[in-house]
């Protein structure tokens, strides 16, 4: 299942959900959001119009085995020293369900 929606910043969000894993998923969850950001665009108009895109992927497996957090960021950054580069133009969110364990009585957060 896939969602486009516009936030009220006019930022373009892509939600996906994926229930299984899938060859080269990783690959199609880069290709979504570039093809999100790129499409704003016609030819010959000006890079100015682009608004930032959110790639919001929810996952019933897990996909990041190094962490235990259930919601995991991404933006642009400097390989070495780590400073952030178009973090407000395109990002990455993965929301893995597995990892997600709290019952009614602990949601605390909007988040939760």
């Amino acid at each position: 299942m896939d969602v486009k929606a516009v936030l009220i910043d006019s930022s373009i969000v892509i939600i996906e959900m994926q229930m299984a894993r899938m060859t080269a998923f990783n690959k199609r969850v880069a290709y979504n959001l570039s093809k999100a950001y790129a499409n704003q665009l016609d030819k010959g108009e000006n890079y100015p119009l682009l608004n930032p895109a959110i790639a919001l992927t929810i996952t019933d497996f897990i996909l990041f085995k190094k962490t235990d957090d259930y919601i995991n960021k991404f933006v642009f950054q400097e390989e070495t020293k780590k400073f952030k580069c178009l973090e407000k133009e395109l990002r990455l969110i993965f929301v893995e369900l597995p990892k997600f364990n709290k019952s009614l009585s602990e949601l605390k957060s909007l988040t939760d």
